[in-house]
C-alpha cells in the first residue's frame, strides 16, 4: 500500500478538449504530449483508432470519419488496447497500453496510486452518469478521462476530462470513480495503463 498522501504525475497533463465522440483520441493526445511525443491531430488519431461519430456531428470534421449508429459511437477503450498500441507506433510514441477491466482490479485506490507512483498514465473508461449525473445533452454514456493525481488523505483523485461542457480538472472520490468503472451501472469499464517501452 502507498502511504504518501499526494501522488502525482510529472509532468502534469495539459488538458485538451475533445471533438464529438473523440474522448479516447483526446486522451491519447494528452498522454503522448505529456510523455514528450508531440501534439498530434485529434482527427488523425480518431481515424487510426476507427472511432465512429453520429451523422448529425459528421459536419464537424474535416477528414472522413466513420459514421455509426447510437450503440456504436466512439469506441470501447478497454477492448481496444491493440488499436491504441498501433496508434502509438504510428505516431512514433514509445508507449505501450495495458488494459485492466474493473473486475480485475482488487483495490482501485492502491492500483491508481501504484501506477501514478511509477509515473504511468492511467486512462479510465467509466459511466459518465456515475460521475457527472445524467448529461442533459447526451444522456448516459461511457466516457474516457485521465487520472492526474490522488490524495490518499482525502480519498480523492483529479480526473482530467476532455468533454467541452465539463470542467477539465474534476476532483472525484476514488470509491465513486471505481464504481463508475464497474458493471454495476451497465457495461464494464476499466483502466488502460500506459507505460514507456
Amino acid at each position: 500500500m502507498y502511504r504518501m498522501s499526494l501522488i502525482t504525475l510529472s509532468p502534469a497533463y495539459v488538458p485538451l478538449l475533445q471533438k464529438p465522440h473523440f474522448c479516447a483520441a483526446a486522451c491519447i493526445q494528452m498522454i503522448m504530449y505529456r510523455n514528450g511525443f508531440g501534439l498530434h491531430d485529434q482527427e488523425e488519431i480518431a481515424i487510426a483508432l476507427g472511432v465512429s461519430v453520429s451523422s448529425e456531428n459528421s459536419s464537424a470534421f474535416s477528414s472522413r470519419v466513420n459514421i455509426g449508429s447510437a450503440g456504436s459511437l466512439g469506441m470501447s477503450t478497454i477492448n481496444s488496447s491493440k488499436k491504441i498500441n498501433e496508434v502509438f507506433q504510428k505516431f512514433g510514441a514509445s508507449l505501450i497500453a495495458s488494459p485492466f477491466r474493473s473486475s480485475e482490479i482488487v483495490n482501485f485506490s492502491d492500483f491508481i496510486s501504484g501506477c501514478l507512483a511509477e509515473n504511468r498514465d492511467v486512462w479510465v473508461e467509466y459511466h459518465a452518469h456515475g460521475i457527472h449525473g445524467d448529461d442533459k445533452m447526451y444522456g448516459r454514456y461511457m466516457h474516457d478521462g485521465l487520472i492526474e493525481f490522488t490524495d490518499s488523505s482525502s480519498g480523492m483523485a483529479c480526473l482530467i476530462d476532455p468533454m467541452p461542457n465539463h470542467r477539465q480538472r474534476i476532483m472525484v472520490d476514488l470509491l465513486t470513480l471505481g464504481n463508475a468503472l464497474s458493471a454495476q451501472l451497465g457495461a464494464e469499464g476499466g483502466a488502460v495503463v500506459v507505460s514507456r517501452r
